[in-house]
């Protein structure tokens, strides 16, 4: 493929062992991809109290290159990482992000299935479930800016929401074979908060999933999110306010088990 520039976006906020490692994984794709100019963007979200939204698109204006990637700087990348994301790019105008799989730290693999080759998936697929991996995610700018970069109102599940507006039109998420990272889901960083999680996806999903209110998938996809909310309210004893949740959860996904539970819970005041 001929030579093409690409602007890495890494935000971090006070870990600088890990960031280093990440980093380390940028030098050896760019050794092992010698034809593509790579070029690190480092922003500090601490010092100015950014979230990861923010601190993403500040990172995106420091460069021009014509294509991003991102990476969390609790991740590591695999090579090759980048090479085949901006073919994709380049000879599929329909994509409108590249994404794969990455091994977890705790063992097993980021997605259920290994990608087949040409695979891509929908904006209704990518509703009912992110499959998504932040740091395997490749794009061009042009679409990043057309979209306006990440909302950076929202302090979770910001990367979920732009891939859902980049795929509102009817464009895809290429899926490339072969594993592009290592994720940390350990649980330290921002993703470790379930509930949190699950507030911030229904935000997402409220503001950017353009999918038929009575789908029935749909309404379970939502119905277990409140579900898990019911249940972080019970923890914190808000019992009325869990109760409304459970009742969403009931009348969003009838045959699931988190949203009787949750609704037991609440009923019955058990915090625990």
């Amino acid at each position: 493929m001929p030579s093409a520039a690409v602007d890495v976006l890494v935000p971090t906020r006070g870990r600088p062992a890990s960031l280093e490692l990440a980093l380390a994984s940028i030098d050896r794709t760019a050794a092992a991809e010698p034809d593509l100019d790579v070029r690190v963007h480092v922003l500090d979200a601490a010092p100015e109290g950014l979230g990861p939204a923010a601190a993403r698109n500040a990172a995106a204006r420091l460069g021009d290159a014509p294509y991003l990637a991102l990476l969390d700087d609790d991740d590591a990348w695999v090579a090759p990482r980048l090479g085949p994301a901006i073919e994709l790019l380049d000879t599929r105008p329909e994509i409108a992000l590249t994404a794969g799989d990455a091994a977890l730290s705790s063992g097993g693999r980021f997605l259920p299935l290994p990608p087949t080759p040409g695979e891509s998936r929908d904006h209704g697929a990518l509703a009912l479930d992110c499959s998504v991996c932040t740091s395997t995610v490749t794009l061009r700018r042009t679409d990043w800016e057309a979209a306006g970069g990440m909302d950076e109102s929202l302090d979770r599940a910001e990367d979920y929401d732009l891939w859902l507006r980049l795929t509102a039109d009817g464009r895809r998420v290429g899926l490339l074979p072969g594993t592009l990272a290592e994720y940390d889901d350990s649980g330290a960083g921002l993703s470790g908060d379930p509930v949190a999680m699950a507030r911030a996806t229904l935000a997402a999903l409220s503001r950017s999933a353009r999918m038929p209110e009575r789908d029935p998938v749909w309404r379970d996809r939502r119905g277990r999110l409140h579900g898990v909310v019911a249940h972080g309210l019970v923890k914190e004893g808000r019992f009325d306010e869990a109760r409304a949740e459970a009742r969403l959860a009931l009348e969003l996904a009838p045959t699931a088990r988190v949203a009787w539970t949750s609704m037991t819970r609440a009923v019955l005041r058990l915090r625990r």
